[in-house]
């Protein structure tokens, strides 16, 4: 071991596994547009069942859905104020936590 001064990089993301490898069978969910305007979309392949909640950026639950089958999924949100906002999808084998912005 060396000594010396060393700089470490912690870089932290929105979104995460569970697990850390993917293949085939790995449940896979992606939410887009993004940025979006009126609309944006759920994909999931490969979950059973999810649970979404939509927050602000105080923290305010916006919207909670539970049970969302898998597939593609559209949320309508027009009267939405424009700016950024939370994504928080839970199911047994799969977390993700993501920010979404309104144009």
């Amino acid at each position: 071991m060396k000594i010396g001064i060393y700089i470490l990089i912690i870089m932290s993301f929105f979104s995460c596994r569970k697990d850390h490898y993917t293949n085939e069978n790995t449940p896979k969910i992606s939410v887009y547009p993004n940025p979006f305007t009126s609309n944006f979309f759920i994909k999931s392949d490969g979950i059973k069942a999810y649970d979404m909640t939509m927050y602000d950026k105080t923290g305010q639950v916006i919207i909670t859905k539970n049970k969302m089958p898998s597939g593609i999924i559209s949320f309508s949100f027009d009267s939405l104020s424009n700016g950024k906002y939370f994504i928080k999808i839970e199911s047994e084998n799969i977390s993700l936590f993501q920010p979404i912005i309104k144009q």
